[in-house]
């Protein structure tokens, strides 16, 4: 075998899955116990999980071995699911191991690029990494701190913080990985910018979520929805404003224009850096501009900035008054969905109250009135297309030519306090319905962000408060 170094040790070494060539399982065993001093049953053990659970769509395992080698392995890792995460898929990789003969030459990053590339394909948006000592290498490499994460099933909800610590230390104990400790630190790094756009939401579904939400809790039996058709993507970590921004822009009726106003911009908190090459997505307009550490934005002006640069959608951003209801209703009649931010609750994604600890961007689409409050206007709906009538509720969309410019009369004739709203956002597939006026209590209380890795400015004065409207 020729000298090796960090300039030839790529070319000469392959990757192998343990399940497509197990006769590499052993010798991953043995180099495994190895660095964390196993006894020959803790071993087996592991060896046995490594040929048992090791697959095509994870959990897999991953090992180095040199071209011309009779099946010796240099190093090895293990790939795993991180469950109920919201934000994107994701995996945590597991004894990350070198052959302690063969350090020094590059073989971690090798291992490392070709475990991304893999789950990377598999639409994997984030992987994470718990390390007591290689936080540095791993930072070279791409990697940002961040929150710790579980791989536990998404019933671990259910648990404390310290019992799912507790009950992950003793699997891990039984299937011989290492867990994150209070010395360990954590990180990931982002492998997909964004996520395709999906197709618009089922009208049956959108029904379906109405009548849930109110039948409960209005004495009326039928329901009108007026709501602007969207499409919806999925955001990739906390890129709820990126999403946001970009279902807006698959709306074909929004206005859009090459100039910035600069006055959009006044009471952002924070310098935009001058760019010298344009990025090609909006997460990268985000991180280019110093606004955003991983695609979260918090403050309205800078998703006023995004919106313009990325889509030439003008924005602007309004302060939360008396009048507000009122103006979120006629940006809605006037075919113009409204971005708000809100507590998003863990559970269903409604909104609220944790002092801003979820605080998360969503589209205003739609409202629902009681379909007795409009009897005129649902006899004659010259300006709108009805596209299906179920027995609970009448979906209306908007026609690209309605323009109702007497908003305030339509506003009296049913009772404001009492108007639901449809939201889009980027964590659900699904909208959700809510009073107007939980939504916009939801926003009034945001005072703190819940991470010291992401940029947030003022204790979120920018976006308490807020609301942002397309400045048609």
């Amino acid at each position: 075998m020729e000298v090796l170094d960090k300039s030839n040790v790529h070319s000469i070494v392959r990757c192998v899955f343990i399940h497509q060539e197990k006769e590499f399982a052993e010798p991953a065993a043995e180099l495994v116990a190895l660095q964390w001093n196993h006894s020959k049953s803790e071993k087996n053990r592991n060896l046995e999980k490594m040929l048992n659970e090791s697959n095509d769509r994870l959990p897999c395992h991953l090992v180095l071995t040199f071209k011309d080698s009779n099946k010796s392995v240099v190093a090895h890792v293990k790939i795993v699911r991180a469950s109920g995460r919201g934000d994107g898929q994701c995996a945590i990789f597991y004894s990350l191991v070198v052959a302690p003969n063969m350090r020094g030459l590059g073989l971690g990053r090798i291992l490392t690029e070709y475990a991304e590339h893999y789950v990377r394909s598999l639409n994997i948006a984030y992987v994470y990494v718990s390390t007591p000592d290689m936080a540095l290498f791993y930072e070279h490499i791409g990697y940002k701190r961040c929150d710790p994460i579980s791989s536990m099933k998404s019933s671990s909800k259910q648990l404390s913080a310290s019992q799912v610590s507790s009950l992950e230390e003793l699997f891990a104990k039984r299937a011989n990985i290492t867990v994150s400790n209070e010395l360990n630190i954590w990180l990931r790094k982002r492998l997909i910018d964004e996520y395709d756009i999906s197709e618009s939401f089922s009208y049956s579904e959108l029904s379906k979520i109405i009548k849930e939400a109110l039948l409960e809790k209005s004495n009326a039996e039928d329901f009108i929805c007026f709501f602007i058709e969207t499409k919806w993507q999925q955001q990739i970590g906390p890129s709820c404003g990126i999403s946001a921004i970009t279902m807006l822009n698959t709306i074909s009726h929004i206005k859009r224009s090459n100039f910035l106003d600069s006055s959009l911009l006044c009471g952002c908190a924070c310098i935009l850096n001058e760019l010298n090459t344009e990025p090609k997505s909006c997460l990268e307009w985000a991180l280019k501009s110093g606004i955003s550490n991983d695609g979260e934005i918090f403050c309205a002006y800078n998703l006023v900035y995004l919106a313009e640069k990325c889509f030439q959608i003008p924005l602007v951003v309004s302060n939360i008054t008396e009048t507000t209801k009122h103006d979120i209703l006629h940006n809605i009649l006037r075919g113009n969905p409204v971005i708000i931010t809100y507590d998003r609750s863990l559970s269903n994604h409604v909104p609220g109250f944790y002092q801003g600890l979820h605080a998360h961007w969503t589209l205003v689409v739609g409202f629902v009135v009681p379909k007795d409050s409009l009897k005129d206007f649902y006899k004659n709906p010259v300006h709108v297309e009805m596209i299906n009538e179920h027995h609970f509720i009448s979906l209306f969309k908007f026609s690209l030519d309605f323009l109702m410019t007497d908003t305030k009369q339509c506003f009296q004739i049913f009772d404001s306090n009492s108007l639901w709203v449809v939201c889009v956002h980027g964590m659900s597939s699904h909208p959700f319905v809510c009073l107007l006026d939980t939504l916009l209590d939801s926003n009034r209380q945001l005072t703190m962000c819940n991470s010291p890795f992401f940029l947030s400015h003022s204790n979120l004065i920018h976006l308490r408060n807020k609301i942002v409207y397309t400045n048609n």
